[in-house]
């Protein structure tokens, strides 16, 4: 097959920067007028399917022979011009040459495995993505159309550089292999076009997760998914979604996270990929909490990223902190952190003497967990002394039929409002006898404001008066208007 190229004085066309070698196969086999594609990638790569692969192909060092490297070297061809460049940033970087070594010298079914291609959703896995607005300025300045790199990414639905929704073309194929080297003109791409929601929310979440991939693509940093796990749990704690004991609510981060997407993003990517998140084990959610084996698809690691981080500052100053725990301590100083609360509880509990429950309420979980937590470190906390059976309650009785308001009483015996209104809850007739106490204290008081009030102002009008601070007007009007008839008899002739 490779005698069907010339080998001297070979014309071939330029690869674009950001163009796929798809994309480049396809423009190929256009201007060569061959009309078989499978002739194409036979030319090309010694193969009749390698071209046909629109995401990664394979035996990229027959491809480098055989355009005699005219195009570029068969790792710069697979790291800048397919999906692995992509996909290489959250692979260890071992596991990263051993499958680069594969896609380069031939076609290791376990290499897309490896990679986690193997978990994209059916639906998704063999799409082609254009942006409009990149069309018209292809044809504008180059008089034809070809496929962007970075618009391929499972991450993308959205342009980078115009912020316009992609739009997604779902060509014919067989077993991952493209029926034929489609370019984005193709009239057949429009009768296999995808039509996805417009709800606001759905756009603005493929939004969010199209600029994080692109940011994934553009930082130097391998994004292992080991250290990720621990970036996940450390931001999960920081919001309050983790036990005492560092061990993830995966329920409550499952719920957090539908409500944070919406129904209509996990529909899209569907169950097929994110797993059941109604399910007890909260689908995927869990695997990459729990780190189980197997490669996760970096979709799921930016769904997360997206999820848990406010801005890539947070994410980076994140992830180079574990990095570098890791590096240091291992894993158990990752660990130790996530445990940081157990600490902080121990030390306001039984050292500061801070109340159980206002340290639960500031650590954003129950108070029986907490309690539990220190009954089986053995801690002895300070409970404050019971108010019932003792001589507090007695004082507190006495008060209560004196007819102090609830602020003073607190005020005098150092107790909460809330455990006042739940005594008087529970004894209804000391309750009848406060409210009246209450009253006539109340009562004496404002005839008191308004008798100094109209002794200091006796020319004034009531209309004045009323205006005048602490005038025991308005109160005497509404709980007391038989006496005020009797003392100002003259307001009610007007």
């Amino acid at each position: 097959m490779n005698s069907l190229l010339p080998c001297r004085d070979l014309q071939l066309p330029a690869i674009i920067p950001d163009e796929t070698l798809y994309s480049w196969c396809a423009r190929f086999n256009k201007v060569s007028l061959i009309l078989n594609s499978k002739t194409t990638s036979n030319i090309l790569f010694g193969n009749s399917n390698a071209a046909r692969r629109h995401d990664i192909q394979y035996q990229y060092i027959n491809f480098e022979k055989n355009t005699q490297s005219l195009l570029g070297k068969a790792e710069l061809l697979l790291n800048q011009h397919s999906m692995f460049g992509f996909y290489k940033k959250f692979l260890p970087v071992k596991l990263s040459e051993i499958i680069s070594n594969s896609l380069l010298h031939g076609d290791n079914p376990n290499a897309r495995t490896k990679m986690g291609l193997n978990k994209y959703p059916t639906e998704l896995s063999m799409v082609l993505k254009h942006c409009p607005e990149c069309f018209l300025e292809q044809s504008r300045t180059d008089s034809f159309n070809w496929w962007k790199t970075s618009h391929q990414f499972p991450t993308s639905f959205f342009c980078s550089s115009h912020g316009t929704p992609l739009e997604l073309f779902k060509p014919p194929h067989y077993r991952g292999i493209c029926n034929h080297l489609h370019l984005p003109n193709d009239r057949l791409l429009n009768t296999n076009k995808l039509v996805i929601c417009t709800e606001k929310l759905f756009l603005s979440g493929l939004n969010k997760i199209s600029k994080w991939g692109y940011l994934i693509n553009d930082i130097n940093n391998n994004l292992a998914d080991d250290t990720l796990r621990w970036c996940y749990l450390q931001k999960a704690m920081n919001k309050g979604w983790l036990s005492f004991d560092g061990s993830a609510r995966t329920q409550e981060i499952r719920d957090a996270f539908i409500k944070y997407y919406g129904q209509a993003v996990v529909n899209f990517f569907g169950r097929e990929f994110l797993g059941d998140l109604h399910d007890v084990n909260s689908g995927f959610i869990a695997h990459l909490l729990r780190m189980a084996p197997s490669r996760r698809h970096p979709l799921k690691h930016i769904l997360m990223i997206n999820f848990l981080f406010d801005c890539s500052d947070d994410f980076l100053s994140t992830y180079h902190e574990v990095k570098r725990d890791l590096e240091e301590g291992g894993s158990a100083v990752c660990t130790e952190k996530l445990k940081c609360n157990q600490k902080i509880l121990i030390d306001m509990v039984s050292k500061q003497g801070f109340s159980l429950n206002k340290v639960a309420s500031s650590l954003d979980t129950s108070v029986t967990s907490a309690a539990k937590f220190l009954d089986k470190e053995s801690i002895i906390r300070i409970k404050k002394p019971r108010i019932v059976g003792t001589d507090q309650e007695i004082r507190l009785v006495q008060l209560l039929k004196e007819g102090l308001s609830r602020k003073d009483i607190c005020q005098n015996l150092g107790i909460k409002a809330s455990f006042i209104k739940d005594y008087l809850g529970c004894h209804t007739t000391l309750k009848k006898e406060w409210c009246d106490a209450y009253f006539k204290k109340q009562q004496l008081s404002h005839r008191n404001q308004l008798i100094n009030t109209l002794n200091r102002h006796p020319d004034l009008p009531i209309k004045l008066i009323r205006r005048l601070p602490s005038n025991g007007f308005q109160w005497l009007y509404i709980n007391d208007r038989t006496w005020l008839l009797t003392t100002l008899p003259s307001l009610w002739k007007r």
